[in-house]
């Protein structure tokens, strides 16, 4: 169960941040290149292509490196189980609304306005990305203790 609530909280922090690298440290720091490859893949293949490529294109690595790490990410990505609403499926945000004083709907309205979670925090008086994080993650750790405790996910899953 520690490690799928270790993963909720990198993905959190690498949606919130939208960055791959940004993600791919946090990643590192706790799940090693399987936390790496599995924000890559959530991130998408798109940014780290553009990434390496740039890589190659300074000299700094060789087009047959690159092809090595998208491959050694590729084979590292943990299989996930089939997901329903949560985090998989665009956040919880109405945790985030909840967290940040505002109504779904209007947190709706500034998300698609081009705003990140990250920024709608920052510009909520009193509150901040990492306090979002951190209530967004602990709105899915209590989602997923709930499924474990309905038997709807055993603990090996969680």
């Amino acid at each position: 169960m520690a490690t799928r609530k270790r993963f909720i909280g990198i993905a959190l922090a690498g949606i919130l941040g939208g960055a791959l690298v940004s993600g791919a440290v946090a990643g590192a720091a706790t799940d090693s290149v399987s936390g790496i490859a599995t924000i890559a893949q959530r991130e998408g293949g798109a940014k780290l292509a553009e990434i390496l490529k740039g890589l190659v294109d300074k000299g700094t690595i060789t087009q047959a490196q690159a092809d090595a790490v998208k491959a050694a990410l590729e084979a590292a990505r943990p299989a996930l189980p089939p997901r329903g609403p949560g985090i998989g499926r665009g956040a919880n945000l109405e945790s985030a609304a909840a967290y940040l004083g505002m109504t779904l709907d209007a947190l709706r309205t500034q998300l698609s306005s081009g705003k990140s979670l990250a920024e709608v925090a920052a510009a909520t008086a009193g509150k901040t990305r990492d306090g979002l994080i951190a209530a967004m993650v602990q709105a899915e750790n209590a989602r997923i203790d709930k499924a474990v405790a309905d038997g709807k996910m055993t603990a090996q899953q969680a």
